[in-house]
């Protein structure tokens, strides 16, 4: 049986909406499914709904971005089998909505003052059915001839880029992250397991 328990669509990192990655799953024979976009869970109501009545399993998901109680270091926790409508779920993803939303209308006064251009976040939205990123950024910046490839848009915005905009973390502890996936009925695991093999992420002495 295949089962695949981290994807993300297009309300994330992904290039996918939820159906079009659940009937790629299909194709693929994939039995059991689950959506673990990056903090968010705006792709799950559509893809169980979507997924009834086809021969798939749709799992609830999310990969919350977290950090470690006295270090600097930041985990990724995945969480299964929740409530996606649970109140503290819901607040967390709207939260990092919000912020996302921030974050790109920041990088575009950083590209209109670099580019001397005046792009607009709905000409950013218009490239994508789900949320706007740094990618849909570059295609706008590739329609208009201000840069020669999608990728040399990518460079400008990406660190050492001169529209890179840092990080606006809005990261909670790992403890928190776990807490709030059980208390909406889940159960949490460290994500990306093979990253940590030869690190030493979780040493906090």
């Amino acid at each position: 049986m295949k089962i695949d328990l981290h994807t993300h669509t297009i309300y994330s990192d992904g290039s996918l909406s939820p159906k079009e990655i659940i009937d790629l799953a299909i194709k693929r024979k994939v039995k059991i499914l689950s959506i673990t976009d990056h903090d968010v869970v705006s792709a799950l109501s559509s893809a169980l709904k979507y997924s009834e009545g086809k021969d798939i399993e749709i799992i609830t998901g999310i990969e919350i971005s977290s950090k470690v109680r006295c270090s600097k270091e930041k985990i990724h926790m995945v969480g299964l089998y929740f409530n996606h409508k649970h109140k503290k779920i819901k607040e967390l993803s709207n939260r990092k909505i919000k912020l996302r939303k921030i974050k790109i209308r920041k990088i575009l006064r950083l590209v209109n003052n670099y580019f001397k251009t005046n792009i607009t976040f709905n000409e950013i939205k218009a490239k994508t059915k789900g949320f706007p990123s740094v990618p849909h950024i570059a295609m706008v910046l590739l329609d208009k001839k201000l840069v020669k490839s999608i990728k040399e848009g990518i460079k400008a915005l990406i660190k050492g880029g001169p529209c890179y905009l840092k990080q606006l973390y809005d990261e909670i502890y790992a403890d928190e992250a776990i807490k709030i996936i059980h208390e909406a009925g889940g159960i949490a695991v460290l994500a990306h397991l093979s990253m940590y093999k030869y690190e030493d992420k979780f040493k906090t002495f």
